[in-house]
């Protein structure tokens, strides 16, 4: 988790700095880092949220063909 918020912030540096150079103000690339920090960590939420949901699914996949394949046989 921690090097999800050190990527995060480095993202946000990135884009407050090339806001800068863009001829921003600070307020306007204050704005710009924060937003970019806010949506890296949605990304990574809504990407950790999706690969619980598939690997669960594909546990519970796989214990119902277990259990399957051991009733075929009576």
């Amino acid at each position: 988790m921690a090097l999800v918020v050190v990527v995060a912030l480095l993202a946000a540096a990135g884009a407050g700095k090339l806001a800068r150079m863009d001829g921003a103000t600070y307020l306007a690339a204050l704005s710009r880092a924060a937003a970019t920090f806010a949506e890296s960590l949605t990304l990574v939420a809504a990407v950790a949220s999706a690969l619980n949901t598939i690997l669960r699914r594909r546990a519970q996949g796989f214990g119902a063909a277990q259990r399957h394949d051991r009733g075929a046989g009576k």
